[in-house]
């Protein structure tokens, strides 16, 4: 798609597109041909850390999505990344410039919950 030009943005996400290396070679791939990236950037401040990072080596960087509405995001960081004016601040601290607060996270375990499954009314899945 970004080859024949039938896309104008991309929007890859570090959690699941391989980390912040694959993410900039899918920014560097789009580039060549003129596409801007817009991150997909859903999850906690792990995963805003390490794509703002990213976003900032990228020279079609265009936005960075991030859900403000988590009710956990500040209490599962001792520091890391803040928004501020719509802005992502980085810190200057080493690595991702995040440290977790594990105490709030031992309190809160993962928790594997069912897939969701879009079905028509009939009970059959909707071709796309």
């Amino acid at each position: 798609m970004v080859r024949t030009g039938a896309i104008d943005v991309v929007q890859p996400d570090i959690s699941h597109d391989g980390g912040i290396g694959e993410s900039l070679r899918i920014a560097s791939y789009a580039e060549v041909y003129n596409v801007q990236v817009a991150p997909h950037n859903l999850y906690g401040p792990v995963a805003l850390a390490a794509s703002a990072h990213a976003c900032f080596c990228m020279p079609n960087f265009l936005i960075l999505e991030h859900c403000r509405y988590r009710p956990w995001f500040d209490e599962v960081q001792e520091f890391g990344p803040t928004v501020q004016d719509g802005h992502v601040v980085l810190s200057d601290r080493p690595g991702l410039g995040i440290a977790l607060n594990w105490d709030y996270v031992k309190k809160h375990p993962y928790e594997r919950r069912p897939l969701r499954i879009f079905t028509n009314q009939d009970g059959g899945i909707p071709f796309l």
